[in-house]
């Protein structure tokens, strides 16, 4: 995550974003990477669940998505990712009920809830930086205790929500080829069904 650092360590610190940006521009270029990343990633939570509520099955073989448009409305209009987190919880504890998926997206949800708290910190630190750390851009908290971030700490959680993408639109499939196997069947899944054509 980031470095532990003796505050005693510092004589002073300058919690000016121009200093920040000076210094250490790679680490401030790397907090842009993981706004974008972070934007693509709650993209891609609103698209898992309307395109699970929205799965038509086509043939014996095929799938489509089409997002339901009540979801995605839902999910565009509600303010905080951990309230988007909390509304997919809530559909797919009951819609994945009895199935193995829904450890799959218990696991999911954790990790997405422990992304949007570290891409918070990140978003909201007012940033220093310091001539006796000079490799670090600081996260000084209220409590007096000091955390260094370089670069590979920014691109590591950059990696991590790009991941998540990933595992997100994984699991969005997951499902859709449980509903078309038929080892997934519940009252709140109830897929279109179309014919080969």
């Amino acid at each position: 995550m980031s470095d532990s650092i003796d505050p005693a360590q510092l004589k002073s610190y300058s919690p000016n974003a121009k200093w920040a940006q000076s210094h250490r521009p790679e680490c401030v270029s790397a907090i842009g990477l993981i706004l974008l990343a972070w934007n693509r990633t709650e993209e891609q939570l609103a698209w898992t669940i309307s395109g699970i509520m929205g799965i038509t099955l086509i043939g014996d073989e095929g799938i489509g998505h089409s997002s339901d448009w009540i979801i995605a409305t839902v999910m565009a209009e509600t303010g905080t990712v951990h309230a988007r987190i909390k509304i997919v919880d809530a559909i797919l504890k009951k819609a994945l009920e009895g199935h193995p998926l829904r450890d799959t997206w218990a696991t999911i949800r954790q990790r997405l809830r422990q992304l949007a708290d570290r891409r918070n910190v990140v978003v909201h630190t007012s940033w220093a930086w310091s001539e006796e750390q000079p490799g670090y851009l600081l996260q000084i908290e209220r409590d007096g205790k000091v955390w260094g971030w370089n670069e590979r700490h920014f691109f590591n959680l950059f990696d991590d929500i790009k991941s998540m993408e990933e595992e997100l639109h994984a699991f969005m499939i997951a499902v859709a080829d449980e509903l078309r196997a038929g080892t997934l069947t519940s009252p709140y899944l109830t897929p279109k069904k179309i014919p080969q054509f």
